[in-house]
């Protein structure tokens, strides 16, 4: 069984439903093509497979054309971070916007905001896909 299926203490786990926050496909590390990636200088696949920028507080910008695997990257890495017990979050930005949307509607846009922001990774997708308005750019 894999470890992301079973449930650890304030985490979110894999099941195929990103509006939830839940990462949404089985997607590793091995076998993942990592030579169309470029890396800057001081940065190289070692410390991203290390997941050190989560205890480091940073954050980790994928950025590409459509078909390049940015998704698939982000993915096994929330994987990962899940297997070593760490909570992750996965939205596709449409889907993060909307919720928030809904929070500030229902007058508890602190409080989701506020447990958004104690996720030690919180993945973020198609970022750019979709034309976002601009009370959805203000909240993310």
């Amino acid at each position: 069984m894999d470890e992301c299926r079973t449930r650890i203490p304030g985490t979110l786990q894999t099941l195929p439903a990103p509006e939830t926050g839940r990462i949404p496909a089985d997607k590793e590390l091995d076998g993942y093509d990592w030579t169309p990636i470029r890396f800057p200088v001081d940065y190289g696949r070692q410390r991203i497979e290390s997941l050190e920028f989560i205890s480091g507080h940073e954050d980790l910008v994928l950025f590409g054309p459509p078909g390049t695997g940015k998704t698939h990257l982000a993915i096994a890495l929330g994987r990962n971070a899940c297997r070593r017990g760490m909570p992750v979050r996965y939205h596709t930005a449409a889907s993060l916007v909307m919720r928030l949307l809904r929070a500030q509607t229902d007058n508890r846009l602190d409080r989701e905001l506020a447990m958004i922001g104690r996720t030690p990774l919180l993945i973020i997708d198609e970022l750019g896909y979709v034309p976002i308005d601009e009370d959805g750019s203000r909240l993310l």
